[in-house]
């Protein structure tokens, strides 16, 4: 059975990445996250933003962003009030996965080695969209 909701496509908007020049053993990294997403002559546009960083007293052995883009459609068939809480909860995870993705096999060429970026809940992209100077925030030592 398939999804009431399908990727067209997805890709990367926008990447910065670097690689301090020595290795930090006790890294703690800031993860912020921001979704948006709008309908478009019947499809579902989704844009997702990662920046990772370290933390206000922590210094990283990589930082950047990365942002990602998609197309989706969502059945016809739908329920209508639950389909703006379908692209936000899995647009956002189809895409960050992609990044998660993106970012682990950017780092495998690193300096330091490979960086699993956190798993996340898909459900916080169901909460009221932030504006995106106010992302989602979590941390992860490495």
């Amino acid at each position: 059975m398939l999804s009431p909701i399908q990727v067209r496509r997805h890709w990367i908007r926008k990447i910065s990445f670097e690689s301090k020049d020595e290795r930090v053993k006790e890294a703690v990294y800031q993860t912020q996250i921001s979704l948006s997403h709008a309908e478009r002559d019947g499809h579902w546009y989704v844009s997702l933003k990662v920046v990772l960083r370290g933390n206000d007293s922590s210094e990283t052995n990589y930082s950047g962003q990365i942002e990602f883009e998609g197309v989706f459609d969502v059945h016809p068939d739908f329920p209508k009030e639950k389909v703006d809480d379908l692209v936000r909860m899995n647009g956002g995870a189809i895409l960050y996965g992609a990044a998660r993705e993106y970012i682990l096999g950017l780092t495998a060429r690193s300096k330091h080695g490979p960086f699993e970026m956190p798993t996340i809940d898909a459900r916080m992209f169901l909460k009221a969209p932030e504006p995106p100077k106010q992302p989602e925030s979590e941390t992860q030592a490495e």
